[in-house]
């Protein structure tokens, strides 16, 4: 769980104004279950505000996962995307306690194969462009999944990202608080695989407040775990099972089919060594976007896996 949720307070359900939204961060990082807590999820348009609420808070430093505005084809979304990372690049340098280490940016709903070449060429000029913001962080690129083309949607976001993987990863929503907004597990296990095949930095953001997945009464639908979805990422990478498998893991609502102890998880005939955890988190950069840290905590000591 070290560093795997990226607090989004600010998005729904929580949709916590950004003061509350920092409190609550600070909140978190200076608790005893701080370990699970990484960046700070904003979008670009609030970092100016953010700003000067962390020099009420006397910040010293936070780490940031910025939101671009959503890709687009025509000159003005380009014109707006890089007016976008500008404005942020002055901020950071201005407000040296201010990291960005990582970037989040949808891309286009419909994406045609003719259009793939110009989104091809926008993409690599946004990579290049916010690398010169911070060498050293990574843009997640998130195609919409919730239509009949999640599938070419998926290749297409892989296609981009594999122009320069060492500067750019795959974002998958996952959920969010309508029935409508959860994929399919088709889909999950799906963007699971192909980016565990190429090798690609991976994260989740929405509807991952609960470790398994289970139905809920508000939405009117089976909702995905965040155990389902990282530990088959982990299996997917060291195991490389079938589609197949992979669907089943992230199908899965029994605890009792994911055992614990202090150095290997295990399901059915997979075993996840500390280690092994480790290197995958580290090399595909695991993460999810989550606006509770409570409810995670919460029914881990439920499941008797944290006290």
């Amino acid at each position: 769980m070290s560093g795997l949720i990226d607090y989004a307070g600010l998005f729904p359900p929580a949709s916590l104004p950004l003061d509350k939204a920092i409190a609550e961060y600070l909140y978190y990082k200076k608790s005893e279950y701080s370990f699970p807590v990484s960046r700070f999820v904003v979008p670009a348009s609030s970092v100016e505000n953010l700003k000067s609420i962390c020099k009420e808070h006397n910040v010293k430093n936070i780490n940031l996962s910025v939101l671009l505005p959503e890709m687009g084809f025509d000159e003005k979304n380009e014109k707006n995307i890089f007016l976008a990372i500008d404005e942020l690049s002055n901020i950071i340098k201005s407000n040296p306690f201010i990291e960005v280490s990582s970037y989040e940016i949808k891309l286009p709903k419909n994406l045609p194969a003719a259009e793939k070449e110009n989104l091809l060429q926008f993409s690599t000029k946004i990579i290049s462009k916010v690398n010169k913001v911070n060498e050293s962080s990574v843009i997640f690129f998130e195609p919409f999944v919730l239509d009949d083309n999640w599938k070419n949607n998926i290749d297409i976001a892989c296609d981009v990202i594999l122009q320069n993987k060492e500067k750019s990863g795959f974002k998958l929503r996952t959920g969010g608080v309508t029935k409508d907004a959860f994929p399919h597990t088709d889909i999950v296990a799906y963007a699971i695989k192909k980016c565990s095949e190429l090798k690609i930095k991976f994260k989740a953001t929405a509807g991952l407040h609960h470790p398994l997945r289970h139905y809920n009464t508000t939405v009117n639908s089976k909702m995905h775990g965040f155990f389902n979805v990282f530990l088959g990422f982990l299996i997917a990478e060291k195991y490389s099972p079938t589609l197949e498998k992979i669907k089943g893991i992230i199908n899965t609502e029994s605890s009792d089919k994911f055992n614990f102890s202090d150095d290997f998880i295990t399901f059915e005939s997979f075993v996840l060594s500390l280690s092994d955890i480790k290197k995958i988190k580290a090399s595909y950069q695991l993460s999810y976007g989550s606006c509770s840290i409570d409810e995670p905590i919460d029914d881990l000591k439920t499941l008797k896996l944290m006290k």
